[in-house]
């Protein structure tokens, strides 16, 4: 059995007034491989924050690691 975690990113632009759609960011998936299958299996409490375009984020993975990811804000052109 492996376990995977899906996180998704929402953003707001007026302070929680209005949300833009669901965006897939990642998955942690792994294979149980831990002596304490409690250890298997943390993935929560994600950390987040923003610096310019960047967004940041923190996974606590397995009580011992913590993933890193940073997303850069994606601009579009109006067609």
């Amino acid at each position: 059995m492996k376990v995977r975690s899906q996180i998704w990113t929402v953003i707001s632009t007026d302070r929680g007034h209005t949300w833009s759609p669901p965006r897939f960011s990642f998955a942690n998936s792994t294979t149980p491989d831990q002596p304490n299958a409690f250890f298997n299996y943390q993935c929560s409490c994600t950390d987040a924050f923003v610096d310019g375009c960047i967004l940041h984020t923190f996974v606590p993975h397995r009580w011992q690691q913590v993933l890193r990811l940073t997303l850069r804000e994606a601009f579009s052109s109006p067609n």
